[in-house]
């Protein structure tokens, strides 16, 4: 987002957002605080031990979306019915997503012991959200998806992220306006300079 009119503070945990529109920063914020921080549902199955997703030395990240995913769908028509529009392209503002996310993973996680730190530095610009868990760094990178090439440069630069902070690999949530399997088509893993990255797709329709 171009120019810095407003800098809040949103969440359960520090997390600063920068809107360059006050018009853009007050829908946002209404809609977070109507729908995003007010209601949670049901995270997870009650008897989902998560065993796949948390041991106890590792987290799985892939495993831990696909639970998102069916957590997004089942709560689709809570979540993102009424979220504000970009006028250029009608799409999803790209902060609505981070902010979903990283309410979901801060409530799933934080009884395991997983920190969960958005805007990370890593040198050259912050990834999006580390997951801190038994002295390890799982390192994401989130986008909206807009068109197959800026996607490419999104994987090329969730790659560097993950190589500026010495990761073997990163992962790279894109969120999707297309339905969950529609969507599964974006899943891949590819190395670049050294990193691995795994592209986890999110359908939001």
């Amino acid at each position: 987002m171009n120019g810095v009119i407003a800098e809040e503070k949103v969440g359960p945990k520090e997390y600063y957002v920068r809107f360059s529109c006050p018009f853009v920063q007050k829908r946002i914020f209404n809609f977070f605080s109507r729908q995003i921080f007010s209601y949670l549902g049901q995270l997870i199955h009650p008897l989902d031990a998560m065993e796949d997703a948390v041991d106890e030395e590792n987290l799985y990240l892939p495993n831990i979306i696909k639970r998102y995913q069916a957590y997004l769908t089942k709560n689709q028509g809570v979540f993102f019915k009424d979220a504000p529009r970009r006028k250029t392209d009608l799409k999803i503002y790209e902060a609505v997503f981070h902010f979903n996310i990283f309410r979901y993973l801060y409530d799933l996680l934080k009884s395991r012991g997983v920190e969960v730190v958005p805007q990370f530095p890593t040198g050259n610009g912050k990834i999006d959200l580390i997951l801190k868990y038994r002295g390890k760094i799982h390192a994401l990178e989130l986008k909206s998806f807009k068109d197959m090439y800026t996607h490419e440069k999104g994987v090329e630069q969730a790659a560097e992220y993950g190589r500026q902070l010495n990761l073997k690999e990163i992962a790279f949530l894109v969120f999707v306006e297309l339905s969950p399997a529609e969507a599964k088509q974006l899943e891949k893993q590819v190395e670049k300079n050294g990193v691995k990255v795994t592209v986890l797709p999110v359908g939001i329709l």
